[in-house]
């Protein structure tokens, strides 16, 4: 992409689409993760056991963990900077260096623990395979550092284009190198092959520099402080959300449990991915959407709107809660379909976790208004004390209840996090969720759960027989909230657009 002329400024382009088109966008994009996802889980659990299966789990939580915090604290710091920002250049350049330089060190530690860390988990066959899956650090946070660039400039199709050549090159490098015998190594190596490709797309559409041009001499580099201002905070806030977000699997290895246990454990997780997709899509829009407006009232001296975006995205994320009922009604089945009865085990630990990652979102929606508000520090005391009192508690509850004990805990502790969440966003912004949505939502989830449970439970493993009970739950969900009259008039007439929009794409 060609820049502006060295006596111009460098506006941001154009945001070619709202925050919902951008978010449905992404959604579409991320939404490939889930049956990516189910394929690979099938296929893993299939080809490596159980055993295997939690030992390739460990090592990719702990990798996901490293990458996730550090693309983490630069992800908000970046959005937030360039949406409010006139010129992205500088911003891009400064966080492709950090991202990859911390990539690097990350890598290099992880590298030099990856001994002592099968150690510590009682699996000394992990070490070879840490070291090599190590590699995958830099390229997956230079990667995101891309991804946060091009939603932060409201380029959401090029964001959407980087999540989709993710998920697909993953899926099929992992599956011809495991199909072919080449076992954990081969997962690894199908990961980072990912990594390599998803940065590829996303420098078709963004190309921050490494280093300055004479083009840019007469723009301002950005401060570091700025970003480490922004940043700072924002990194103690990602490290003890990505500790909490897989800390349940650590301590449960870490406090006597089996591979059998962690690979039980690891495919509920990995069944429970649906509400972090949609908030990975819808977040970083809220985010850059919530900056425009507050740019535009700076310039302006005008309310843009930003408080009334933030209010709707409150409404948005609470209507999910009704569909962790439907999985949880669902959940025998699905794991009977695609894992075998292997992972019988795994079914009572879908629903709690799903709730969690319910809960989590409502947190990420709340921290994420709070980050936009200039509040970022309560953001970093928010996860942190998530963090600490999950830390306790899963210490008390898991050598008494083993797995089911810790999906609990993550529950509580989630649902907590997100109340506090929501009541500093009242705080700072003097905005909740609406009062009806809410009521209106806890009716209908109770709703769904009754129903779930009085639905036939005989045999339900069949792909006609899930998707039916599936479909049942569904509906139950849309009519609970027609009864109820949740829609209102702007909900209309967006499902007008979209059907509009379905029809015409279809001709």
């Amino acid at each position: 992409m060609s820049d502006v002329p060295a006596n111009k400024t460098a506006h941001p382009p154009a945001r070619d689409m709202g925050m919902t088109r951008g978010t449905l966008l992404v959604f579409g994009a991320e939404a490939l993760a889930l049956p990516a996802a189910l394929f690979l889980t099938a296929l893993l659990t299939r080809h490596f056991g159980v055993d295997d299966y939690g030992r390739f789990t460990l090592l990719a939580t702990l990798i996901a963990w490293v990458e996730w915090s550090l693309s983490s604290v630069w992800s908000r710091a970046t959005i937030k900077l360039v949406s409010e920002a006139d010129d992205w250049r500088p911003i891009g350049r400064a966080v492709a260096r950090l991202s990859l330089g911390c990539g690097l060190a990350a890598a290099g530690v992880l590298a030099l623990l990856a001994f002592p860390l099968s150690h510590m988990f009682s699996e000394p066959t992990i070490a070879l395979p840490l070291l090599l899956f190590s590699l995958d650090i830099p390229l997956f946070c230079l990667a995101q550092a891309h991804r946060s660039l091009l939603v932060g400039t409201g380029r959401f199709s090029g964001r959407a284009a980087t999540t989709a050549a993710r998920a697909l090159f993953r899926s099929a490098l992992i599956a011809v190198l495991v199909s072919q015998g080449a076992g954990i190594m081969g997962a690894i190596l199908g990961s980072i092959g990912a990594s390599v490709a998803e940065l590829a797309v996303a420098r078709l559409f963004i190309r921050p520099d490494f280093r300055g041009t004479r083009e840019e001499s007469n723009v301002a580099a950005v401060p570091p402080r700025l970003l480490w201002e922004a940043a700072g905070p924002l990194l103690v806030y990602a490290i003890s959300l990505r500790l909490f977000d897989k800390l349940d699997l650590f301590l449960l290895k870490s406090l006597g449990g089996t591979a059998r246990e962690a690979g039980l454990y690891g495919a509920a997780q990995n069944l429970a991915i649906l509400p972090g997709i949609f908030a990975m899509a819808f977040v970083p829009a809220l985010l850059a959407t919530v900056g425009n407006a507050r740019r535009q009232e700076r310039d302006s001296g005008e309310e843009h709107g930003a408080r009334k975006i933030g209010r709707g995205a409150l409404r948005v994320i609470v209507r999910l809660l009704p569909f962790g009922a439907l999985v949880a009604g669902c959940a025998s089945g699905i794991v009977s379909l695609f894992f075998g009865p292997a992972f019988a085990g795994t079914a009572p630990l879908i629903g709690p976790l799903f709730f969690a990652a319910l809960a989590q979102c409502i947190f990420a929606v709340a921290t994420v208004l709070l980050t936009a508000g200039d509040r970022i520090w309560w953001t970093a005391v928010l996860a942190s004390a998530l963090l600490a009192v999950a830390f306790g508690a899963h210490f008390l509850i898991i050598p008494r209840y083993g797995s089911l004990g810790a999906a609990s805990v993550t529950l509580v502790v989630s649902v907590v996090g997100a109340i506090a969440a929501l009541t500093a966003v009242y705080d700072r912004w003097k905005i909740t969720p609406p009062v009806g949505t809410v009521v209106r939502t806890l009716l209908v989830t109770a709703g769904v759960y009754a129903l779930a449970t009085r639905l036939p439970q005989s045999d339900v493993s069949g792909p006609l027989a899930v998707a039916g009970r599936a479909f049942i739950l569904m509906l139950a969900i849309v009519l609970g909230y027609t009864l109820l009259g949740e829609w209102d008039v702007d909900d209309t007439a967006r499902a007008k657009s979209f059907l509009q929009r379905f029809r015409k794409s279809t001709r």
